[in-house]
């Protein structure tokens, strides 16, 4: 068994688009804005085009090591008559898992209106052999979008409010009129990568002495809430009179990025990696011996804010009872078919068509994943015999079991046949759907031996007669024990899948976890 934090390049992406908070882009509205605090007497700055145009690096840090940059660039443009901004951006981090080192990148295009307003957009985020690429525009009161990976397109529509904004709206917001100590704002926008509607709450705190890369300087610090509903994203920026911002901190990871010149933030020789395994485990004072042969493990969660009982999954394999605000009850027992169900799964955690359908990231209709799905157990008809087969077959297949792609698509696994557990979940859940028996991923944490820990991981959920039963494919053992503690799920369907992924956030560096009794 391996212990696996792969799939969290998602929190370091996040992060790394957060970062963009530190690019500031001298606009005159910020869109959709409400202020708790404004002033009349004071007559908006009229930038002009050559204002507009700005390019911005950033280095990004861990610690004393540098682990990647940003760049972001505005530029006024013609459309079609009009006169538009378009901004650009892209990052890359280097991360490090166990043995493994992984460069994510992504990149960011947006067409918007003088005001903020956007018009059309795309996002590339390479995490594996290929890019998960977005793109979307404005239609009538909707934004239509299309993901693509691995050759397969999906499409999908979000309801949208027109004077909401676009990827770069808290910076439009504060170049256009600096924040005040004390002053609030509340603005909606479309969050990159996730590709959903999230609230942002800036609170300008105060003026600080800060340490930048050269020297230290007055600033004042906002802290600032990305709220996606089922997670908070968590920063504070520094910013100068003028809306600039300087020092960007994220509080999930630790990461924080500085204004900087183009050759610092590109030089590659003080480059190091963020390690995203040994540095984010949940560590345990209990040892468990056989930890996947257990029947029921009752755990005890603490958060060091926000609401633990929300943080976890509850169904038929895992229990929750709050027993404080910060202090939860976890229960998990293992179940198969057949097992004596003590509840009964709501109709809303039912088998819905995304979890039967392809999608852009589960491509169960690739010809190499039904070809795969044909020739295991080719004649047996049973749901869950089938499903235990090609959970070891899925376990045999995959060769090299490594760290250095972050997540690959279905179709890609079943052509590199490389990677570890999220592959092993999404090719899984592929293999599954090919073979008509509903499937999705499961994100939480696994015991991992060798650190007395418990690992961030992925594994697949089968819907076997009444229940969605988890099975883990980089073990293979038909179903797992009680060492799997359950965050969330997705059926990875729709251009907002990776967004399912984000609770998870919560958990990282916040999360205590108690052994309390091992059956």
């Amino acid at each position: 068994m391996t212990r696996n934090a792969r799939w969290l390049w998602l929190a370091v992406a996040a992060t790394a688009l957060n970062g963009s908070a530190c690019s500031p882009t001298p606009l005159e509205v910020g869109a959709g804005a409400t202020s708790a605090v404004t002033t009349t007497d004071e007559t908006p700055h009229q930038t002009t085009d050559a204002e507009r145009a700005e390019e911005i690096w950033m280095v990004c840090r861990s610690g004393d090591s540098k682990v990647g940059y940003t760049h972001t660039r505005v530029e006024p443009v013609d459309d079609n008559g009009t006169k538009r901004l378009q901004f650009s951006y892209e990052d890359q981090l280097t991360m490090k898992r166990f043995q493994d080192t992984t460069v994510v990148s992504t990149k960011l295009s947006s067409l918007e209106t003088m005001d903020g307003r956007i018009i059309r957009f795309r996002t590339e985020m390479k995490t594996g052999p290929g890019a998960i690429v977005t793109e979307g525009r404005y239609e009538d009161g909707n934004l239509a979008m299309q993901t693509k990976a691995a050759g397969k397109a999906e499409k999908h529509r979000i309801p949208w409010d027109s004077q909401w904004g676009g990827f770069f709206v808290d910076q439009q917001s504060l170049r256009n009129k600096p924040m005040k100590p004390g002053e609030t704002r509340s603005l909606k926008a479309l969050l990159p990568i996730l590709n959903q509607v999230g609230e942002i709450r800036m609170k300008a705190v105060g003026n600080e002495a800060v340490s930048l890369l050269s020297g230290s300087r007055q600033l004042l610090r906002i802290d600032i809430t990305h709220d996606l509903g089922a997670a908070q994203l968590k920063t504070k920026i520094w910013t100068d009179e003028t809306g600039r911002a300087w020092k960007m901190r994220d509080l999930q990871l630790g990461l924080e990025f500085y204004r900087t010149t183009q050759q610092v933030a590109l030089a590659e020789d003080d480059v190091a990696a963020f390690d995203l395994g040994n540095d984010i485990v949940v560590k345990v004072d209990r040892r468990l011996d056989s930890p996947h042969q257990t029947r029921r493990i009752v755990y005890r969660a603490r958060l060091k804010d926000g609401d633990v009982k929300s943080l976890f999954a509850a169904g038929p394999s895992q229990s929750v009872k709050a027993i404080d605000d910060h202090t939860a009850e976890v229960i998990v027992q293992a179940i198969r078919p057949g097992t004596p169900k003590e509840v009964n799964v709501p109709t809303e955690d039912r088998p819905t068509e995304a979890d039967s359908s392809s999608s852009a990231m589960i491509q169960s209709d690739d010809t190499l994943v039904t070809a795969m799905a044909r020739t295991v157990a080719a004649d047996q008809t049973d749901p869950w015999n089938i499903a235990c087969a090609l959970e070891r077959h899925v376990r045999a297949k995959i060769r090299l079991k490594n760290y250095s792609t972050a997540m690959a698509t279905a179709a890609e696994v079943a052509k590199t046949l490389e990677g570890d557990c999220t592959e092993h979940a999404m090719l899984l859940a592929a293999l599954c759907r090919a073979r008509k028996i509903p499937a999705r991923v499961a994100i939480g944490l696994v015991y991992y031996s060798a650190d007395q820990a418990y690992a961030y991981h992925m594994w697949t959920e089968v819907w076997i007669e009444d229940r969605w039963i988890p099975m883990d494919a980089t073990l293979a053992q038909g179903g797992i024990g009680a060492a799997h503690v359950k965050f969330s799920h997705s059926s990875m369907h729709g251009s907002s899948a990776l967004a399912e992924l984000l609770p998870v956030i919560q958990a990282i560096g916040r999360l205590e976890l108690e052994v309390v009794a091992v059956e």
